[in-house]
């Protein structure tokens, strides 16, 4: 869903007394500069809301969201092509491979080519290579499309794609309809994802690599994407005595690949929670510390990780520090192995 600009919204946990814990009212939250938090708030039946105290960035919970720009305003993966033939003779999918980079993707949009007189509807989809599992699909439209330019359709929901893992992008294409670009079309990408290799498929079952490997993609096709929220990237955190301003980390540490942690102190010692895709949980990571941001070095020694599922394909993962941090300013960090 989308949120409108300027506009304020409630974002509540229903609590039972007696039932699991959470922190008051007293509790200070950073965000990015997406949103303003302007108050704690309750409420007993969902519809009457009190705002608590004298406003600011507090929170009971706390509680939180992820987000990603809208569509037509995401990143597209495909920057510029370079268009080989003009082709329309073959009836099948016809795309491209690519493999994401360090970082988890969360794609809304799938888009292909629009060359002058395409007329017709044509179905995208997003396929896992390693199991063939398609993850995402939508009905491209010619109407409004501009020639040689790429447009896009919204996915109903946003996909998260894992890091390091090759994909196929496909489009259906039907011979003696619409015109599209054949395999000597290449692309240009930004770092999130590599294209590897254009293919095809008659099926969207067994796929075949044409040609070298390169940027080159039948269409071309396209995706747009943000990157993943769910990986926690652009922020950072502090324990003990003193707090620093989110905003100040976050342009530090931005784009490094970093996974973000929301921290509390229990019974003097250092809890980091962060949100997880479950595609993300074999993956390993090194938890660091820093007095400075500049120098970190891995914490050694035990440390316990409790794991809750969210829904179907999210994990909240506890991660508790057997260091004591009352009275220490610290930073942590993970970093992907």
């Amino acid at each position: 869903m989308t949120l409108a600009p300027n506009t304020q919204y409630y974002l509540a946990s229903q609590e039972e007394a007696g039932g699991d814990s959470w922190y008051n009212q007293d509790t200070t939250v950073t965000t990015t500069d997406a949103a303003v938090v302007e108050a704690p708030v309750y409420s007993r039946d969902a519809r009457s809301w009190v705002a608590q105290g004298s406003g600011g960035s507090y929170s009971y919970g706390p509680v939180s969201l992820r987000y990603c720009a809208m569509v037509g305003q995401e990143t597209a993966l495909v920057t510029d092509f370079i268009a080989g033939d003009s082709w329309n003779n073959y009836t099948g999918w016809v795309g491209m491979q690519l493999q994401v980079g360090a970082r988890p993707l969360e794609v809304s949009s799938l888009g292909r080519v629009y060359i002058t007189g395409n007329k017709a509807s044509h179905e995208l989809r997003l396929v896992r290579v390693s199991d063939r599992v398609v993850l995402a699909a939508a009905t491209w439209t010619p109407s409004g499309g501009v020639h040689n330019q790429i447009k896009y359709v919204a996915l109903a929901a946003p996909v998260t794609l894992a890091p390091n893992t090759q994909y196929y992008l496909a489009s259906r294409e039907e011979a003696g309809r619409d015109r599209w670009y054949n395999h000597n079309t290449t692309v240009t990408t930004t770092d999130a994802a590599v294209v590897q290799a254009r293919v095809y498929s008659q099926d969207g079952s067994a796929w075949v690599v044409y040609g070298q490997s390169g940027p080159y993609s039948y269409g071309p096709v396209s995706l747009g994407y943000c990157v993943s929220r769910g990986a926690g990237l652009s922020t950072a955190l502090t324990i003990g005595a003193a707090r620093e301003e989110m905003g100040e980390l976050e342009g530090k540490l931005r784009g490094e690949g970093y996974v973000a942690l929301k921290a509390a102190l229990r019974n003097g010692h250092c809890v980091l929670s962060y949100t997880r895709n479950r595609l993300q949980s074999q993956d390993s990571y090194v938890l660091e510390s820093s007095r400075d941001l500049d120098h970190w070095q891995p914490i050694v020694g035990q440390i316990h990780e409790r794991v809750t599922a969210i829904d179907s394909a999210t994990d909240l993962v506890d991660i508790e520090v057997p260091i004591d941090v009352t009275t220490t300013r610290c930073f942590y960090r993970l970093v992907p192995r």
